[in-house]
């Protein structure tokens, strides 16, 4: 599971604040609308794991920019 918070478009980039399942340090996630590409992410320390979840977020986050529909908070889960 990871929230995504303050989820902001401005001028092509998505930027939104995430945070893994079990974890209480926030991180950014920035992630071009247009290329698709996302800027490396620094996972908090101990959840070096968790990079699958950054690409259920950047999946989330491209969905939204092609919809044009931004929420400003989103739960991603997966099994």
């Amino acid at each position: 599971m990871i929230e995504l918070k303050n989820i902001k478009i401005k001028d092509k980039i998505i930027v939104c604040t995430a945070i893994v399942e079990d974890c209480h340090d926030p991180f950014e996630i920035c992630v071009n609308g247009e290329s698709g590409e996302a800027e490396p992410v620094t996972l908090p320390r101990g959840y070096e794991w968790c990079k699958s979840h950054v690409a259920h977020a950047v999946a989330a986050l491209l969905d939204m920019f092609e919809s044009g529909v931004c929420d400003q908070e989103k739960t991603i889960m997966w099994y």
